[in-house]
């Protein structure tokens, strides 16, 4: 159960982390002024950068989801 709920604040704390850099890349992507101003392959690195993130989202709040289905199981036993 310790373990379950120390990853559960694990995740959360990724996604605490991760969240607002996915919304600085998105923002700047958004800009159509970036694009004008920013050496191709800076906005080619930002747009990697984001898809990374976005991806690594995905896989910790899937994670985020199993780790509290666990403990809600556990919690009912």
């Amino acid at each position: 159960f310790d373990h379950l709920a120390l990853e559960c604040d694990d995740t959360e704390a990724r996604m605490a982390r991760l969240e607002p850099e996915r919304k600085e890349l998105e923002a700047k992507l958004a800009d159509t002024a970036y694009y004008a101003r920013t050496p191709s392959a800076e906005v080619q690195a930002t747009s990697r950068r984001c898809a990374e993130v976005i991806a690594e989202l995905g896989d910790v709040e899937e994670r985020w989801l199993e780790v509290h289905a666990e403990l809600e199981v556990i919690g009912d036993a």
